[in-house]
């Protein structure tokens, strides 16, 4: 009697096991269906229309991961060759976020990324950033991106309004138009526009993009902006999985 009922119950521990089994390799395939790994190669970072390496190339990584149909969490992060400070040449981010639609092709994104910088212990330039985005098609969008203590500069507030376009001429072939303004309120750290226009051309999983980029942003002691000249950028990236 006892000898069949451990039996029995082997038969049922094996059980729960094997279910358990299935609906925890089904959660690890539904996670790994709604994760997007990119990877680039570019001749300088850009981030709100400035130079983050003093014109050096790098490489990035970014990874996305949705969770259900409303929120996403994710992971980017860059390496260029510069060293010289004040190194920004090395970043790190981290975000969480939620997107819902309104209507056909109308989508709104709701992020919070805390972005790090470890290559120049001299100084802390992490800070932490709300972006807010429209999406009102697949080719146009607004973005608004609001920080305190931007890059670790005391009692200085961000406020960055930020426009995109672009025109697909054939199912490869594409051009980008990006203008912005970033609003500063610290002490002696202006305001300034910046604008990016240029294209590129998409294959199967790569695409190739050059954009020339323009701002009046002025040197600035106190905020130190590593690289603020004019001139063209361009990326190579590749969707990884």
């Amino acid at each position: 009697m006892y000898k069949t009922s451990h039996n029995q119950n082997r038969r049922i521990y094996a059980t729960y096991v094997a279910i358990f089994a299935l609906q925890t390799g089904q959660v690890q395939a539904d996670l790994l269906d709604s994760l997007t790994v990119n990877g680039s190669l570019f001749s300088e970072p850009l981030h709100l229309g400035l130079s983050e390496s003093h014109g050096h190339p790098g490489v990035a990584l970014a990874l996305d991961l949705e969770l259900g149909q409303h929120f996403f969490v994710g992971a980017t992060g860059y390496r260029a060759t510069d060293s010289r400070a004040p190194n920004r040449s090395e970043n790190y981010n981290l975000y969480i976020g939620t997107h819902w639609g309104a209507q056909d092709k109308t989508q709104f994104d709701l992020a919070l990324i805390h972005r790090s910088y470890p290559g120049d212990f001299s100084k802390s330039w992490d800070y932490t950033e709300l972006q807010f985005d429209t999406h009102f098609t697949d080719n146009f969008a607004l973005s608004l991106t609001g920080s305190v203590d931007y890059y670790g500069v005391d009692e200085t507030n961000s406020l960055g309004i930020t426009g995109s376009y672009v025109h697909d001429f054939t199912d490869n072939l594409f051009s980008r138009v990006e203008g912005g303004t970033v609003q500063l309120d610290g002490k002696d750290i202006d305001a300034y526009e910046y604008i990016t226009v240029g294209g590129g051309n998409r294959f199967d999983r790569l695409s190739f993009e050059i954009l020339y980029k323009a701002n009046n942003a002025d040197e600035n002691i106190a905020f130190s902006r590593p690289q603020i000249r004019d001139g063209f950028v361009a990326s190579l990236n590749w969707l990884i999985y």
